[in-house]
């Protein structure tokens, strides 16, 4: 490895790069049981960038927490910026300027943008909403040191996650619904954390092959699923499959690997 290259960590790029096509194959709307496959298998990926951000969180105190959401915050003004103008063109062009604008600006949407981390005109930026709100309580969660509580409160975030998953999908309610910064993102933001605070010695049970083998196992499971017609599409359909996918593919990009900081988290 040359020398220019030491503060990279290339197994968490070529996660990266896989998290990144399962981001696009889950926007594709392949037709009937291969898009419903398709969607379930391509889950975690958006839960993997959550995870590395929060490993690399590790450690790290409010000044580097604060730089690096006013990174998310430039990208996030700058993605907004150009979906604002693409819809305020087409507006324009078919001559509903106030009516558009009356739309997006209102209650609802500060309600929807705040909880629900979504924004009508710019749907798939809500990850970047989410990452914002995450390092903006993070920051505080460093600043006043209660990391710790943070990680002993962890699996009741995902235990809500799951609460609201299923009664969100039983009810046929909106998506955005199921959408908020506190599971969706603070969740695994926070596993990534603890992956990296832990030693050696207390994550060697994530590192035995049996648990790695039962992990790919149920996702497996978790995915086949959506072959049948279940309701609620409960724990064992989607939750645990995609959290214990992403620990065991998070874990095996670490396996054998120095901690290194990688030059994008500086």
């Amino acid at each position: 490895m040359d020398k220019t290259d030491y503060a990279r960590n290339e197994s968490i790029d070529k996660l990266k790069g896989v998290a990144c096509l399962g981001v696009v194959f889950i926007h594709i709307p392949f037709p009937g049981m291969i898009g419903s496959i398709v969607s379930y298998v391509c889950a975690y990926a958006v839960p993997v960038f959550y995870m590395i951000a929060g490993y690399y969180a590790y450690n790290k105190n409010e000044n580097v927490i604060r730089r690096r959401l006013v990174k998310i915050c430039k990208i996030a003004m700058f993605s907004f910026a150009l979906f604002f103008l693409y819809y305020f063109g087409m507006a324009c062009y078919i001559n509903r300027i106030w009516e558009w604008i009356n739309s997006i600006f209102n209650f609802e949407t500060i309600v929807k943008l705040i909880v629900f981390c979504s924004v009508d005109f710019a749907i798939p930026l809500w990850y970047l909403i989410a990452q914002i709100e995450t390092y903006l309580f993070w920051y505080f969660v460093v600043k006043y040191k209660k990391e710790q509580i943070m990680v002993r409160i962890m699996p009741l975030l995902f235990i809500i996650q799951v609460i609201i998953t299923t009664i969100c999908e039983t009810i046929g309610a909106s998506w955005y619904l199921k959408i908020n910064f506190i599971t969706r993102s603070l969740s695994w933001f926070v596993l990534g954390y603890y992956i990296n605070s832990v030693s050696e010695k207390k994550i060697q049970y994530i590192k035995n092959r049996i648990f790695s083998n039962n992990c790919c196992l149920w996702n497996y499971i978790g995915d086949s699923t959506c072959c049948f017609t279940f309701t609620p599409k409960n724990f064992l359909r989607r939750i645990y499959p995609v959290f214990s996918s992403n620990v065991y593919f998070f874990d095996k990009r670490m396996e054998n690997q120095e901690r290194w900081d990688i030059q994008g988290y500086r």
